[in-house]
């Protein structure tokens, strides 16, 4: 059976995973946004909001979505709020992307130009490998993470489920970032990071803990 994708989001990181899913000669049926005030982005319609997606997939069998949004957070509460309607989920892998032997990536997860994800990785669903990202051999991603443009993941990494590692950041072998903790632009980590954490510099200390909402609880 043929697929059809519709993106959730139609913001920037829409239009990439759009011009991805263009390159790898995907048809797209358009977006879906609770808050676009857009009919079309690059040409492709607005389908409606999420209250919407039920009437998409009855029409469209084969339909399957991708939640093209670039916050971490946003992209768990938007699909725990679809779990009920067990969709569909698609991925999106640039033609210029490398995938190892043996890895493995899930439902949702998109990986940009240039990223490389080396044999045995395993990236979780819903996550972001995005330009130049380098994920090497035997690293475990959880889901809705994000790894920014030019970020290296040693070998033997565990990424718990949320973090965000920014732009050009890099991580020695076998450390653990633990869930929804924050790696800045440019720092270079050498040992664990706890849970909830904002890590800053090279190497990289520990500035805040983050706390005020109940992420695990959304």
């Amino acid at each position: 059976m043929w697929n059809i994708y519709a993106l959730i989001g139609a913001g920037g990181h829409g239009k990439v995973i759009l011009d991805m899913l263009i390159r790898n000669k995907e048809d797209v049926l358009g977006f879906v946004d609770d808050f676009s005030v857009q009919p079309s982005l690059k040409g492709f319609p607005l389908l409606g909001t999420l209250k919407d997606i039920p009437e998409l997939m009855s029409r469209n069998p084969a339909l399957k979505f991708i939640i093209s949004v670039g916050d971490n957070f946003t992209r768990k509460e938007i699909s725990i709020q679809l779990e009920p309607l067990s969709v569909k989920y698609g991925t999106a892998v640039h033609p210029t992307a490398h995938i190892g032997s043996g890895a493995a990536i899930g439902e949702g997860t998109v990986v940009m130009p240039y990223a490389v994800i080396n044999t045995d990785a395993v990236v979780g669903s819903h996550c972001i490998v995005n330009t130049h990202c380098v994920i090497e051999h035997d690293c475990r991603i959880d889901s809705f993470v994000h790894a920014a443009p030019q970020t290296v993941l040693t070998g033997n990494i565990g990424v718990q489920e949320g973090v965000l590692i920014g732009a050009g950041a890099s991580i020695i072998p076998g450390v653990t970032i633990g869930k929804w903790s924050i790696i800045g632009a440019g720092s270079t980590v050498i040992k664990d990071i706890p849970p909830y954490s904002n890590a800053l510099g090279s190497p990289a200390k520990i500035s805040t803990r983050k706390g005020g909402f109940d992420i695990d609880g959304v």
